[in-house]
């Protein structure tokens, strides 16, 4: 079996995420409804080969010996360190947005880069969640994400967290380096010239190593509102934890659209499309 670091992306082959556990020594079982998509969806036989990760940003070459309805098994042809990881680890907490958006949301926040996910409810959120609904669309939320993983070519899936109050997520802005609010109401402070004040980025092009303002793992959070944006007194709170107001530019953009942007800002200005 070969290790090391993988010099071809294995882009066409079907990707599966799966536990550390279903790996064994030379062996991988893949089991429920990953074992179905791949029989029944995919009809793979025995002898094709997929694509496993661990989500610990090693992958694997597996060939199929067994395909079973709901289990299958195969042998490790080769395995690699993946490193499509972004440098920034960034968190982007969304408030709740009316129908499907949350799942765009999720599906390209995960393909450009963010590492995790929280929805919140907030005081204009038009959706309100009871706990099971809540656990429902949580159940559902990951299996996007595990989706566009996948399909994104990721090497760790994304993490996407219980539902959040605004008082919740606020006493957890002390777990990240720096917590950013798009905030329409501000006008003096810019993305870009806030990520240049906090060091973000520094040495792009400069020698020192690309994005090494972000290259030790900065964990960042992105915040934004919903449909009708933030009450003042949310803004204002978060401010008092700890939270930096920025402006993402002359125009106004949908709630299902700035998370994506202030993302592809962030992980520019890090070094992470070079």
């Amino acid at each position: 079996m070969d290790h090391g670091l993988c010099h071809e992306r294995l882009i066409s082959l079907a990707r599966f995420f799966i536990d550390q556990s279903q790996i064994s020594g030379d062996s991988v079982a893949i089991t429920g409804a990953d074992a179905h998509h791949l029989r029944d969806v995919l009809r793979l036989k025995p002898g094709d080969v997929i694509t496993v990760l661990d989500g610990a940003n090693r992958e694997y070459c597996v060939r199929l010996d067994t395909v079973d309805s709901g289990h299958a098994e195969g042998s490790i042809l080769s395995n690699c360190l993946r490193q499509t990881e972004p440098r920034a680890l960034l968190t982007l907490a969304q408030c709740l947005p009316k129908g499907d958006k949350m799942e765009l949301v999720l599906q390209k926040g995960t393909e450009i880069g963010y590492t995790a996910f929280i929805p919140v409810v907030s005081e204009r959120s038009i959706v309100k969640l009871d706990a099971d609904r809540a656990a429902k669309k949580g159940e559902r939320w990951r299996k996007i994400v595990q989706s566009a993983a996948e399909q994104s070519g990721r090497a760790r899936l994304p993490e996407v967290h219980s539902l959040h109050s605004w008082q919740q997520l606020c006493d957890r802005f002390t777990d990240f380096d720096l917590v950013l609010l798009p905030w329409e109401g501000e006008e003096a402070a810019g993305l870009k010239e806030t990520l240049k004040a906090k060091n973000i980025g520094a040495g792009v092009g400069a020698g020192a190593g690309v994005g090494a303002g972000a290259s030790n793992g900065t964990s960042i959070l992105v915040i934004i509102g919903p449909e009708g944006g933030l009450a003042v007194s949310e803004v204002e709170k978060a401010r008092s934890c700890g939270a930096l107001t920025v402006s993402l530019g002359p125009r106004i953009l949908r709630t299902e659209t700035a998370g994506l942007a202030c993302g592809v800002a962030v992980l520019y200005e890090s070094g992470d499309f070079s």
